[in-house]
């Protein structure tokens, strides 16, 4: 049976003519079924700093506090994980009734500690992240 696991994608970063002068790197934490179930709350600069935040999210007795919050303009919730003030997971949709925005965050909170590493990173266009 598969597992939850979490995949890196990288955005490519242009100059004013197009051409290529780094990347970005972000993690998405994807669920058996292949649905995601949260995402990073910030890009990094390299694969490393990517992994070393999903180490720190891993990390034993650390402290994880969840909002769950609406927006006012279309009542749609969504979610976010904080560690010492920092934002480091964030939900990957909006739903339309709390107990499902506090369901998915379980969801998520539960697939981190389990979830494989994966080794590779995928490479996405801009506007996809």
């Amino acid at each position: 049976m598969s597992r939850s696991r979490f995949i890196f994608l990288a955005s490519p970063q242009v100059d004013g003519v197009n051409e290529k002068v780094g990347e970005r790197i972000t993690w998405l934490l994807i669920s058996p079924n292949h649905r995601p179930l949260g995402r990073a709350g910030r890009w990094f600069d390299d694969l490393d700093a990517a992994h070393g935040a999903v180490a720190g999210l891993r990390q034993p007795g650390r402290e994880l506090r969840v909002f769950a919050t609406a927006s006012p303009a279309r009542g749609h919730w969504q979610w976010r994980v904080e560690t010492d003030g920092e934002v480091v997971a964030v939900a990957t949709r909006t739903y339309l009734r709390q107990n499902e925005c506090d369901y998915n965050v379980q969801r998520f909170l539960e697939a981190v500690p389990v979830a494989e590493v994966t080794g590779t990173v995928r490479v996405i266009r801009a506007g996809q992240g």
